[in-house]
């Protein structure tokens, strides 16, 4: 179930960190409430702003035994994502619908990516302007 956003810290692979937003209960579910973790205004200045549109984070897929569910969980970080190869959770907010208590289970593992950015180049087509 989809709950409230909360930044969290996010580690790229090459070590920097970042603040990402993502969803609470989903993230404290596979992280145990770590809150080492969370971008409080204390610890705000030690975090980039957020993660580049060009940094595929790494992520999660947990599914519901039926199928049906699917979690996709962002990884904070890399001993986490290293760790998950059993890694199951229960939906605590369930029981704010008719799911209460759905076990998930880990079906995918992510790595994080790094897509190129695409380099700015000269068209040689002109718009009409005398520069």
């Amino acid at each position: 179930m989809v709950g409230s956003n909360k930044y969290f810290q996010y580690v790229s692979d090459d070590g920097q960190t970042w603040a990402m937003l993502a969803d609470e209960s989903n993230t404290e579910a596979i992280v145990a409430d770590d809150a080492s973790i969370d971008v409080t205004p204390a610890n705000l200045a030690a975090h980039r702003y957020k993660v580049p549109s060009n940094i595929q984070k790494r992520f999660a897929t947990f599914k519901s035994l039926d199928g049906l569910q699917v979690r996709k969980i962002y990884i904070p970080t890399v001993a986490l994502y290293q760790d998950m190869a059993t890694a199951t959770f229960t939906d605590t907010l369930g029981a704010y619908t008719d799911d209460a208590g759905t076990q998930f289970f880990l079906s995918g593992l992510s790595p994080e990516r790094i897509k190129p950015v695409t380099a700015a180049v000269d068209t040689g087509l002109t718009d009409g302007d005398p520069d």
